[in-house]
């Protein structure tokens, strides 16, 4: 897994959604795929750059985000050593960058598992010190469970650590690519894009601007199919203040980027356009705009045209995911669905629907079984209380009923071999039964 992005991040570098995992991409930006946040990524760009702007503007930015909020001030900043608090994993890291390092650390204390990101500061130039720190500053407010966690923060003289939720499930990019066919199903893309979608909302709510949605900044918790799915990466995210001049910055990459951003002045709605890609790429394993060159990408991407293609595939997709497609890939950014509006649309509505119902049949089944389950135990301990009430009734008088010789009764309840099955046998299937009777 790759963890660290390079500063040179740009909105022409290109990642193919149909690459050979084990081949090596040709630059750094696409070698070092993010698994964990960026480290020391971003740039100039209008907006509410923190880096750029004065004591009071930065603060009222970063209350915007919540700076002051409970949850950042969970986030604990230290300038001791970390091998104080951890155990830095001696094996091969997790990843490496031009400027950071990725391993696996374990708490001395509770013995849990985390990532630590390592960013050697001689290694990257001054301003995207001020750039990782502004990113620091954005992570430590957020709480949401598709969103990577950052838990605390040391610094020496020579490197900031960023130590982060451990995931070991891999990218989206890489489940995806595993898929049959290079596509999920309507179902799971449906259940995965709600959840992209929830993160989205949630720092949209907090007027943060991501810029950077792609398969490489999604990753998932673990490697089952049940793991929670994660946004990483805000490396080029940004505090966007609601009335501030829009973001200028050309930045992204080249199959995700929103028109917009090509003509540099845009706002939080190309992080919906990048979404309306990702739900197309994981319906059909395909993106909805592709060319043998960048240019030829960005071509269709400034007027917006796409079709569903191939056509034996997407005549299997319902109306609903096309719809919610077509409402995120829209140039004009007013016509555009918001985070919250897609929440809301018929696609994520009905899955969310189809979801409960089923966990509604799944309960009322288990529900059902255990009742079923319950009346077999009721009735199978009747029968044992009946079984002793006879033994009982005719062990205390079949001998006496004739005049039979002590000691020579040879009926089923005075015989010892066969009392003592029954017994033994009421005791290991029935235990509670007969504690009830003794």
């Amino acid at each position: 897994m790759g963890l660290c992005a390079s500063s040179n991040t740009t909105a022409t570098a290109s990642v193919s959604p149909h690459r050979n995992k084990k081949a090596k991409p040709s630059n750094e930006s696409a070698t070092l795929a993010t698994s964990y946040s960026g480290a020391a990524s971003g740039g100039p760009g209008g907006g509410s750059d923190l880096s750029q702007m004065t004591g009071r503007g930065r603060a009222i930015a970063l209350k915007k985000v919540g700076e002051n909020s409970f949850m950042s001030n969970l986030v604990q900043a230290h300038s001791g050593s970390i091998t104080a608090d951890y155990i830095i994993d001696s094996g091969a890291p997790l990843g490496t960058g031009m400027s950071c390092v990725v391993k696996r650390i374990t708490h001395r204390h509770t013995g849990k598992k985390y990532a630590l990101k390592a960013v050697r500061l001689n290694r990257i130039e001054p301003d995207k010190i001020a750039d990782l720190r502004r990113e620091i500053e954005i992570m430590k407010a957020l709480d949401h469970p598709n969103i990577i966690k950052l838990y605390q923060t040391f610094e020496d003289h020579s490197y900031i650590y960023m130590v982060m939720e451990l995931c070991t499930g891999g990218e989206l990019f890489d489940r995806l690519a595993d898929q049959k066919n290079a596509k999920f199903t309507e179902p799971k893309a449906a259940d995965l894009v709600s959840k992209m979608l929830s993160s989205l909302n949630y720092i949209h709510l907090r007027r943060v601007c991501h810029r950077d949605l792609k398969l490489e900044n999604f990753i998932f918790e673990h490697p089952g199919s049940d793991a929670e799915i994660k946004l990483i990466d805000f490396g080029l995210s940004k505090v966007y203040m609601e009335n501030a001049a829009n973001m200028k910055a050309v930045l992204g990459t080249s199959y995700y980027v929103a028109p917009e951003v090509l003509a540099g002045n845009y706002g939080m709605e190309c992080d919906l356009w990048g979404l309306g890609v990702l739900a197309f790429m994981m319906l059909c394993g395909q993106a909805p705009f592709s060319g043998d060159e960048d240019p030829d990408i960005l071509k269709l991407v400034k007027i917006g045209k796409f079709s569903f293609v191939p056509k034996n595939i997407w005549r299997n997709i319902s109306s609903a995911a096309k719809d919610f497609i077509s409402k995120l890939l829209v140039v004009d950014v007013k016509a555009r669905m918001t985070a919250q509006e897609a929440l809301q649309h018929p696609w994520m509505t009905e899955h969310r629907d189809q979801k409960v119902l089923a966990m509604d049949q799944n309960e009322n089944e288990l529900a059902e079984g255990n009742t079923s389950k319950e009346k077999r135990r009721v009735f199978l301990r009747a029968t044992m209380v009946l079984l002793w009430l006879l033994l009982l009734f005719f062990g205390g008088n079949c001998c006496h009923i004739v005049d039979v010789p002590k000691g020579s009764c040879t009926c089923f309840c005075c015989t010892g071999p066969n009392f003592l099955f029954l017994f033994f046998f009421s005791n290991l299937f029935f235990p509670s039964t007969n504690r009830n009777i003794r």
